[in-house]
């Protein structure tokens, strides 16, 4: 057996050392083994965090710990879904004339960004005479809004306007369609004119989708651009995709 130089502490003396020096630092905060044993139970099986002592410390930290991981999961979950928005405006006015029919007549593009835009692209549609329309990049809950306003003309016809938001797949097949219709009536003091407004939710399985407006009427019209009266705004509400497709019960009969 090898002899240690005369000072050299044994391997089993360092250990034991190391022993005594670690469980006194430990025990030093708890008035006896029963407090330690009692701060453990309650930590473990849920009655509170650790008591008085050198573990407190470490319970206290793992606690700010925990806090701050579920502060960064639930904004995260809050910010998750919103990875797309953008808002628009027309730059031009848009009249509508008997031509309403052709390809991209009906169509007000919004082609003015107004703020950041993140996950929704300005893109031309060689459908609509090279428009402007919106291109969602991702899937997921999207939410439109659109605004504009007629003014009617000294030609006679019908006083209803409509304005319909349309997406459309990437295929060029129309997806989904949301509709509203106002009459300009002029009386009661009126001139014909009248905002319309519009507001859609809808989900899509894939990016590529596109967002258009489109605006019909029974006599010429003009449509307002500009910041004041026109608008376009997207934004996504969430990466889910539940529940998605149209419905359609049918027209409803008519009265009488």
């Amino acid at each position: 057996m090898e002899k240690l130089p005369a000072g050299q502490p044994k391997n089993q003396d360092i250990w034991g050392t190391f022993k005594n020096n670690w469980f006194s630092n430990i025990f030093a905060g708890f008035a006896d083994i029963g407090q330690m044993l009692g701060d453990l139970a309650n930590a473990f099986l849920g009655g509170g965090g650790f008591g008085p002592g050198p573990l407190k410390s470490i319970s206290d930290k793992a606690m700010q710990d925990a806090a701050y991981i579920f502060d960064l999961q639930n904004r995260a979950q809050v910010l998750e879904g919103i990875i797309g928005y953008g808002s628009w405006v027309a730059s031009q006015n848009l009249f509508i004339t008997f031509d309403q029919d052709d390809p991209g007549m009906r169509t007000m593009s919004f082609d003015r960004q107004v703020g950041p835009s993140v996950g929704v692209t300005l893109v031309s549609d060689p459908a609509l005479a090279g428009k402007k329309v919106q291109r969602l990049d991702s899937k997921g809950l999207w939410q439109v809004l659109a605004q504009t306003r007629s003014r009617s003309t000294g030609f006679t016809g019908s006083a209803k306007v409509y304005m319909d938001i349309v997406v459309k797949a990437p295929d060029g097949s129309e997806y989904y369609r949301r509709s509203m219709d106002q009459s300009a009536i002029s009386n009661n003091g009126g001139d014909g004119e009248i905002t319309l407004s519009n507001n859609v939710f809808f989900t899509t399985p894939g990016a590529g989708y596109t967002v258009r407006v489109d605006l019909f009427t029974g006599r010429w019209r003009w449509f307002y651009g500009g910041s004041q009266w026109s608008g376009l705004s997207v934004l996504k509400h969430s990466s889910e995709v539940q529940n998605p497709g149209t419905v359609d019960p049918g027209a409803p009969p008519v009265a009488g």
